[in-house]
Formats: C-alpha cells, structure tokens, sequence
C-alpha cells in the first residue's frame, strides 16, 4: 500500500514524464507564447474533448467489469460441478 506522499510522488514524477514532451510537441505544432494566444475557447473545446473521453473509457470499463462478471460467474459454475 502507497503512502500519501507516495502517491502525490509518482504522480508528480508521472506528469512531469509526460507533459514536457507533450508541451514542447504543442510549441512546435502551434508556436508562440501560450500566455499570449490561448483562449476561453480553446479552453473549453479541450474540456469537451476531455468530457467525451472520458464517457468512451467509462463505457468501455462498463463492458469489461459485464465480461469479466460473466466470466467469474462462468467459473464459478464450472468450480460447482
């Protein structure tokens, strides 16, 4: 089991592995300053974007935690017999 600080650690460690890249990769695509050109708009285009991902991923846990139900259920039949 993680401590708190454990888990805040790794998660600060993670996000840093994983949105230098993507910063640098978005100054390239879009330059500038972000300071200077980001927007209401484009804030809220990325919230919606990030709404729908996360009903696709909700969904698709729904139908793994159904298949695996089933399988458990399967195995317990088989266990039975």
């Amino acid at each position: 089991m993680r401590t708190p600080d454990k888990i805040r650690d790794d998660a600060i460690a993670h996000f840093c592995t994983i949105a230098i890249p993507k910063f640098n990769a978005g100054q390239k695509e879009h330059g500038g300053c972000l300071d200077e050109r980001v927007t209401i708009r484009e804030l809220e285009e990325e919230v919606v974007d990030l709404f729908f991902y996360l009903q696709s991923l909700k969904e698709r846990q729904r139908h793994e935690i159904k298949r695996l139900r089933a399988e458990a259920a399967r195995w317990k039949e088989i266990a039975q017999r």
